[in-house]
């Protein structure tokens, strides 16, 4: 299972120093503009994604470990 969620939202409104979106459930949020990509306006759809980043370091370091143990020299 994923531990990773992506959630489509819609920017509604753009102000001088924040962004105004609202989300699939149709909840608001303000973030700070420089959040969002410079290139987008209002009406544009958003993929907000959502991580836990202990599970990329896990997926980081278990990468590792297997790169470790293909590339080890025979013994």
């Amino acid at each position: 299972m994923s531990n990773e969620n992506i959630i489509s939202a819609t920017i509604k409104k753009l102000e001088t120093d924040k962004v105004i979106i609202t989300i699939n459930n149709g909840n608001e949020i303000t973030l700070p503009l420089n959040y969002i990509p410079a290139d987008v306006g209002e009406g544009d759809v958003l993929h907000i994604t959502i991580s836990n980043p202990l599970d990329n370091q896990k997926k980081s370091e278990q990468t590792k470990e297997l790169l470790n143990e293909i590339l080890k020299p025979n013994s």
